[in-house]
């Protein structure tokens, strides 16, 4: 059984998410590690490369954006990789991950900042600005349909925040995945904006379940994007965004910070 399993979905260059796995791995030398990738067949024959080079990489190559927004359909994807990994291996944790984000410390699932409390919104007029992805609450909020739906689960709660670093257990997992499942709500409402920013949390707070992230959203930044001291200055071991460039500035740094991610 894996200590954690990080599900990532790739688009970008395979060189790119392989410096990413490098990083990965390395910032998580306390733990039995996997990664799960939701893909393309298109990039099928580079990523079973990487999955040589890194054992524990499995491959999933349903395709999600095909005439559509991506998007809209992160949360199924992820949720795609949970049941690919829970039918053939099991883990501990699962972790959402996207492929710009990036590690600059050890992994310690122990620590207390990883711990983060919500408000709930149920009760408000708020249109989640001060939430990720403030366009979509608009719409999310006046789906009454939907929003009962959840209501109906998470005894009445509603929230939302980042999906990126979000740590889940197996049981809520589980119960995540049944409650997807059995409700159909993401087949029912097909082109719902931010679904991975709202559902897992709502559920969370539902079932009185602790949300701990350990990744660093820099909301407050332009592009969302750290230099390298917000980074020294994050108390989390994980920041988004980092360029999807192999050449940019902090990957090179963190890359010689840690001799190339030698183990």
């Amino acid at each position: 059984m894996w200590d954690i399993v990080y599900s990532y979905t790739v688009h970008e260059a395979i060189e790119i998410f392989q410096d990413t796995l490098k990083n990965l791995y390395y910032f998580n030398k306390n733990y039995d590690i996997a990664v799960i990738v939701h893909t393309v067949p298109c990039l099928y024959i580079s990523l079973v490369h990487l999955s040589h080079i890194f054992p524990s990489v499995y491959i999933n190559t349903t395709s999600y954006y095909k005439n559509t927004s991506l998007s809209r359909l992160l949360l199924k994807a992820h949720m795609e990789n949970y049941f690919y990994i829970k039918e053939t291996n099991m883990c501990k944790h699962f972790v959402l991950m996207a492929s710009n984000c990036y590690f600059h410390k050890q992994v310690n699932l122990d620590d207390k900042e990883y711990i983060h409390v919500l408000a709930d919104i149920s009760a408000t007029d708020k249109k989640g600005k001060e939430f990720a992805w403030p366009w979509a609450w608009p719409q999310l909020l006046s789906n009454t349909e939907m929003i009962a739906l959840l209501k109906s689960e998470t005894s009445g709660y509603l929230t939302a925040f980042q999906h990126e670093g979000l740590i889940l257990e197996r049981e809520f997992m589980d119960r995540l995945f049944t409650f997807i499942r059995d409700s159909d709500i993401l087949n029912r409402f097909p082109y719902l904006p931010g679904a991975e920013e709202f559902i897992p949390q709502s559920l969370c707070m539902g079932y009185n379940s602790q949300l701990k992230y350990l990744c660093n959203v820099f909301w407050n930044l332009p592009q969302y994007t750290p230099c390298k001291q917000d980074i020294l200055n994050c108390t989390l071991p994980c920041v988004k965004r980092v360029s999807r460039d192999v050449n940019n500035p902090i990957r090179i740094w963190l890359r010689e910070e840690t001799n190339d991610y030698q183990l």
